[in-house]
Order: C-alpha cells, then structure tokens, then sequence
C-alpha cells in the first residue's frame, strides 16, 4: 500500500513538473525574436502536448498550433531541417487525432525531404511509423503497404549497417505476415 501511494505522488510531482516548465516555456517564448531558438521553443511545446499522455483533442491542437507555427517559421528563416522536422510532427499530431490519411501525407513529405538531404536514419524511422500507422489504424487492410514500408526500412538500415535496427524493421515484417496468417513466411524472417 505504501508503495502504491509513493508512486502516485511521484507521479504527481512529476506531471506538476511538466505543466510547470511548459509555463516557463510559454512565457520564455513571449520575449524571443523570430529566430530558430523560437523555432525550437515552438517544436518543443508541440511535442510536449503531442507526447502529452491520453489523446485529448486540446492537446493535440495544441501541438498542431505550436508546430504549424514553428514550420511557418522555419520557412521564413529557410531553416529546411527544422521545417521538415516539424512537418513528421504534424503528421504524427494527424495520425493521433484519427486523421491518418492526412498523417500519411505529411509524412511522406518528410521522408522525400530526408532522402533528397540523404539523412538515411531520419527516413528510416519514419517508414517505421507509416508502418506501424497503417498496423494501428487498419491492420488487416493495408498488409502489402505496411510490409513494404517496412522493407524501406530494412534496406535503408542495411545501407547504414544498422542491425540492430534491421532486425527490428525484420520482426516487424514477421509480425505482419504472422498476423495474416502466412506463418511459414513471418516464421521464416524471424530465423533469417
């Protein structure tokens, strides 16, 4: 019982912790130029109500509001990395709030943009998270999208000689077909 009680007043320490520094942050972003120091204020606080626990829709237009006001910025300052890594949180605020179609787009945006810059890790985690979108949303129609998503993956974390990653990227290949009941192919991956 004792235990019990700790952890939740650990558990409410920590939340007023976060909700205090985001009350600095958003004072601290009142008294910054349009710099990209604003910029990461901006992706900061959109992330902090993205990743934010429950998907409450003020939170998540919350994000949506800090991070389309970061993006804006970047484009003004021509800060490409900081835009576009603005651009796969916005997809991921889309995909959060139910709209994934719309989270699809963005984040597609955002990997054409990391392979044109040649940011390879960048592109691979992001096939990772249109993967695991398609498996969220609708696991059972989207099978050959959500596996090649994942393949992307595999190849690019090969190039970059990332196992650890690549077989990450290969359990969740196995897992899909395992899912669609071609066990002898997911069962085959997972001995490769």
């Amino acid at each position: 019982m004792k235990r019990v009680l700790f952890w939740g007043i650990l558990q409410l320490i920590i939340q007023g912790a976060g909700a205090q520094s985001v009350a600095v942050m958003q004072s601290n972003l009142q008294k910054l130029p349009m710099d990209t120091t604003r910029v990461k204020l901006l992706k900061k606080l959109g992330e902090y109500y993205l990743y934010k626990p429950g998907e409450v829709k003020i939170d998540l237009d919350s994000a949506l509001n800090y991070l389309n006001e970061a993006r804006s910025l970047s484009i003004k300052l021509r800060q490409p990395q900081l835009e576009f890594d603005c651009i796969k949180l916005i997809g991921n605020v889309f995909s959060e709030s139910g709209r994934p179609q719309k989270g699809y787009a963005f984040l597609l945006s955002a990997i054409g943009y990391y392979h044109t810059s040649e940011n390879f890790l960048k592109e691979a985690a992001l096939w990772i998270s249109i993967g695991d979108l398609f498996n969220n949303n609708e696991p059972n129609n989207h099978i050959s999208r959500e596996i090649k998503c994942y393949q992307n993956a595999c190849d690019l974390y090969l190039k970059l000689k990332n196992t650890e990653d690549y077989f990450s990227a290969l359990g969740r290949i196995a897992k899909v077909y395992i899912r669609a009941g071609k066990i002898d192919q997911g069962s085959e991956l997972f001995y490769k």
